[in-house]
C-alpha cells in the first residue's frame, strides 16, 4: 500500500472513531463528507480497504444527518455536502426525508433533486434538473461529479457532448476517483463513437494516472470492447499506438494485456488484431514460456481464419496442451477441429454447413458468419458468446 493510501485509510480510521454527536456540529459534517471523498478517491489507487471504510462511514454519515439540526442542513455548504453524499452513493431515503420540509433556493433544490433522482436511478428526472445546473459555478468537488453524472445522462443521445462533459469532469478533480471514472467512460463512448484518437489519448492516460485502481478490470473490459467497435487496426490505429498506449505498464503486465486482447478479438472475430497482438507479445515473452505458448496459439487460430489454414494447423499441433488453460485448450480443440473441416471439405455448401451447427449456434442468429467460417475460412473462429477477459 502507497502513502497516499495509508494516510487515506487512517483518516477513515479516526473518522468511525468520532462519536455521533458530529452532526451537532456543521464543520464535522462537511468533514465527515469530505473523508468519504478521499476514501472514494483512495481506491482509484489501488486501496480496498478504503472502500470498506467508505461503507462504513457512509453508514454513519447516513445517521448524523437523521440527527441533524434543520438550521445546521440549510447551510449552503452543508446543502452541497448533501449533493456530494448522494452523488457519492448515500441513501437518497434518508437524505429526502431531512430536505423534504425545508425551504430551498431553486438553482439548489433542481441540484439536490437531480441528486436524489440518479441516486435511485430515475434518469428521465435526473436529466431535467440537473439540466440547468453549470458544473462550472459549483465548487469543484462537486462540480466535477455533477459533469460525471451529466455525461453519463447524456451519452445515450449525444456521445459528443457527453465526452466534452467527461473533459470537464477530467479538469476539475483531477487525481481523484472522478477522473478515474472518467476516463473509463471515456474509452467506452470513444469506442461507441469510432473516435480512434480519443480512445487511445483516454487509455493512455488511465494506463499512467490509474494502474492500480481497484476498478482496473473494467478498464481493461472496456478498452478491449472499444477496440473491436471500432474496428481498430482496420479503421486507423495501428500495433505501434497500441504500444504507446499501453507503454507505462511493466513488461508482464504490458504483454498479458496484448495477449488477453488477442483472446478476446479472436473469439470476436477480429483475426487482424488477434494476430497483431499475439505476434507482438511474442516478440516481447520469453521462449517456452507460457505467455509465449498462448501467443503462438492466437497466431496460429488466426492463420487458420486467413486462409493459412495449413500452417496455422502445423503451427498448432505443436503446441503443448498441457501447458494451456481451461479456455485456451478449448480454442485449440477448436481451431483444430475447424482446420480439418476447412482442409477436407474446401467447397462446403451453405447446407452443408448449416448441418455442422448444434442446435444452439442456429439459434443465435450467425448462420452466415459460420457458413463463412467453414467455406472460405474466415471468421473461423468467431463466436457469439461474449468472451472472459483474464
Amino acid at each position: 500500500m502507497n502513502v497516499r493510501a495509508c494516510v487515506l485509510v487512517l483518516i477513515g480510521v479516526f473518522a468511525l472513531a468520532v462519536p455521533a454527536a458530529w452532526a451537532n456540529s456543521p464543520l464535522q459534517f462537511r468533514n465527515s463528507i469530505r473523508t468519504l471523498e478521499a476514501l472514494q478517491d483512495a481506491t482509484a489507487f489501488g486501496d480496498p480497504t478504503a472502500a470498506e471504510l467508505q461503507a462504513k462511514l457512509t453508514t454513519q454519515v447516513e445517521a448524523d444527518l437523521k440527527n441533524a439540526q434543520k438550521a445546521d442542513i440549510l447551510i449552503p455548504k452543508n446543502l452541497r455536502a448533501i449533493a456530494v453524499y448522494l452523488f457519492i452513493g448515500g441513501n437518497p431515503d434518508a437524505a429526502e426525508r431531512r430536505l423534504a420540509s425545508l425551504k430551498i433556493d431553486a438553482e439548489t433544490k433542481n441540484l439536490l433533486d437531480g441528486a436524489l433522482a440518479y441516486t435511485r436511478g430515475d434518469k428521465i428526472n435526473a436529466t431535467k434538473f440537473l439540466e440547468a445546473v453549470n458544473p462550472a459555478q459549483l465548487p469543484a468537488n462537486l462540480g466535477g461529479r455533477v459533469a460525471l453524472v451529466k455525461a453519463i445522462l447524456t451519452s445515450a443521445q449525444d456521445l459528443k457532448a457527453a465526452l466534452k462533459l467527461l473533459s470537464i469532469a477530467r479538469g476539475l478533480m483531477p487525481g481523484t476517483l472522478v477522473e478515474e471514472a472518467a476516463l473509463r467512460r471515456c474509452i467506452n463512448f470513444s469506442g461507441k463513437s469510432s473516435d480512434i484518437g480519443q480512445l487511445e489519448t483516454c487509455a493512455s492516460l488511465y494506463v499512467r494516472r490509474f494502474p492500480s485502481s481497484i476498478y482496473r478490470q473494467e478498464f481493461e473490459d472496456n478498452f478491449i470492447t472499444s477496440l473491436l467497435e471500432v474496428d481498430y487496426l482496420i479503421k486507423g490505429g495501428s500495433s505501434s499506438n497500441l504500444d504507446v498506449v499501453l507503454g507505462d505498464l511493466s513488461p508482464l503486465e504490458h504483454r498479458r494485456f496484448l495477449l488477453n486482447i488477442a483472446r478476446v478479438a479472436i473469439n470476436r472475430g477480429r483475426f487482424e488484431l488477434a494476430k497483431a497482438c499475439a505476434g507482438r507479445a511474442h516478440e516481447m515473452a520469453r521462449a517456452g514460456s507460457f505467455d509465449m505458448v498462448r501467443a503462438n496459439l492466437y497466431v496460429a487460430a488466426a492463420r487458420i481464419a486467413e486462409n493459412q489454414t495449413e500452417l496455422g494447423k502445423q503451427e498448432m499441433l505443436a503446441i503443448d496442451r498441457k501447458v494451456l488453460d481451461g479456455a485456451d485448450g478449448a480454442l485449440l480443440d477448436k481451431a483444430l477441429s475447424l482446420a480439418e473441416q476447412i482442409m477436407k471439405q474446401p467447397d462446403i455448401t451453405r447446407e452443408q454447413a448449416i448441418g455442422t451447427l448444434t442446435p444452439e449456434e442456429r439459434s443465435m442468429g450467425e448462420t452466415e458468419d459460420y457458413v463463412k467460417l467453414l467455406s472460405r475460412a474466415q471468421s473461423a473462429l468467431a463466436d457469439t458468446t461474449p468472451a472472459k477477459v483474464n
